[in-house]
């Protein structure tokens, strides 16, 4: 059985050496990079095969697979590699001051076989994460980049950029900058030399000083994501945002900033705010405490009022149920016509998602996204939820009913969906609402609510990633069942 194993592996083996190289370098491009530079040592039939690969990517998993440094072991591919083309040149390293003359020949390597997505990563370890790049020692982008009619996707991490007096990247579609001092006129700089940008990503750039985010007119632009976190941001600077063109902004993990000044969105129609890193922040209360981060949002949100699709998260959420049960939370309307609500249906969140309802009278579909309970989720402001009973949510929800008169007459699809992955609504083909909710109360509430109010409601949809189940509002058996 040993021997007839051996012989099918060897046949095997055989079959898939006949093959052309431009299959074998696909094959060896699916594999991690240091497993594709091993096949060199299977015969002699492999010896140069993974030279011609158009996919590099040293990573931290070259390290530990290995045993070898990334920046000798880059030196020593980029002189052996014999392919014409590059379509995927990326490195993650702690950068020092002595690699500048490497770096610069690993870039002109890159360039000069053409390549389409470049990813340069120079702070993996977080070594450098205090300094900013506008004035400590970090490494000054090559200035070939910039004139690399090849580029379609560029990403850079803590790295200074110094623009040539000209350049046109004539194809770049997707700009990531993350750990970048980005003084003013920069982005507009960069925008109004890419023709056909797509997309621009900005994580952690310009912590300590106000941010002007400048995005040129252009008609291929959609979406513009700001990733910023509480710590390191300085919490008196503010975000100024003149992007005309844009279609979709997100803005995720944080809201550091004194201020959020948007001059110019007048095309954007979707909005996606995903601030839950907030929830147990020691800075919040630092730097002011929750009122002035209610009245940060809600100028914040001001600015949206004409999207036509709104997602919040959790802490949004929460911020408005503690803005409503103080009643300061001041009148915001929102003409969106889809609405996605992230919640994890606990009582505190109740005032907020009532508000929000009220707030988007012109909405067509929610949809509610259930969250994990996460204990550490909860805004911490314990004297101003002993204000409000939230334990008696049926007596809030018989309240609300009179004020929601009107405010939900467009709604026609409501879907709630769990975003647990294996998360199954129902059991042996059975679905029952309660079930679906596990107890959580504010769910079936508001399945109550919607039904009552929402006269040209045509159905509600429960779903997770592998199950769906329909409750259609014509079907009056299965209405009344609920």
């Amino acid at each position: 059985m040993a021997e007839s194993t051996n012989e099918n592996l060897e046949m095997v083996q055989d079959m898939i050496s006949i093959l052309p190289d431009e299959i074998l370098q696909l094959i060896l491009e699916k594999l991690p990079l240091e497993d594709a530079v091993k096949t060199g040592c299977l015969s002699r039939r492999w010896k140069d095969v993974w030279k011609y690969i158009t996919r590099i990517s040293f990573e931290s998993s070259w390290v530990e697979s290995t045993g070898k440094e990334i920046v000798p072991s880059l030196d020593h591919f980029v002189s052996l590699h014999q392919g014409p083309k590059v379509k995927c040149f990326s490195f993650e390293m702690t950068y020092e001051l002595n690699m500048a003359d490497q770096v610069n020949s690993w870039i002109l390597f890159a360039v000069k076989k053409n390549v389409e997505r470049l990813c340069l990563d120079f702070d993996v370890d977080r070594v450098n994460y205090e300094l900013n790049t506008e004035h400590d020692p970090c490494y000054e982008l090559h200035s070939r980049v910039f004139t690399c009619e090849s580029l379609v996707s560029l990403t850079l991490r803590f790295c200074r950029l110094k623009f040539p007096d000209l350049f046109h990247l004539r194809y770049l579609r997707t700009i990531k900058l993350w750990q970048i001092e980005l003084p003013d006129k920069t982005l507009q700089k960069v925008t109004s030399n890419t023709p056909v940008l797509e997309e621009l990503v900005l994580i952690e750039c310009s912590r300590t000083f106000d941010f002007y985010i400048d995005v040129a007119p252009n008609p291929n632009f959609h979406t513009l994501e700001i990733v910023e976190e509480l710590s390191e941001v300085h919490s008196w600077t503010v975000i100024e945002i003149n992007a005309p063109s844009v279609r979709k902004l997100v803005m995720c993990q944080c809201m550091p900033r004194l201020e959020y000044r948007i001059k110019n969105i007048s095309q954007c129609h979707e909005v996606r705010l995903n601030f839950d890193s907030m929830f147990g922040a020691v800075q919040v209360e630092e730097n002011g405490g929750f009122r002035d981060y209610e009245d940060i949002l809600l100028k914040l949100l001001s600015n949206f009022k004409h999207a036509r699709t709104l997602r919040l998260c959790n802490w949004c959420i929460q911020l408005l149920s503690v803005r409503e049960v103080r009643k300061f939370t001041g009148s915001l309307s929102f003409s969106c016509t889809h609405l996605d609500l992230y919640t994890c249906f606990q009582m505190w969140e109740t005032p907020g998602i009532a508000y929000i309802l009220k707030a988007c009278h012109d909405v067509e579909n929610l949809v509610i996204l259930i969250d994990e309970y996460d204990g550490h989720a909860v805004l911490q402001i314990y004297d101003v939820l002993t204000l409000y009973d939230f334990e008696e949510i049926s007596k809030f929800w018989r309240n609300e009913d009179y004020s929601l008169v009107g405010h939900l007459k467009n709604l026609k699809v409501v879907e709630f969906k769990e975003t647990r992955e294996e998360y199954h609504i129902m059991n042996n083909g059975t679905f029952e609402l309660h079930t679906f909710f596990k107890e959580r109360e504010l769910g079936m509430h508001l399945v109550d609510l919607l039904m009552e109010n929402a006269d040209n409601l045509k159905c509600v949809v429960f779903s997770s990633d592998k199950q769906q189940h329909v409750i259609y509002r014509k079907d009056v058996d299965v209405v009344d069942k609920v």
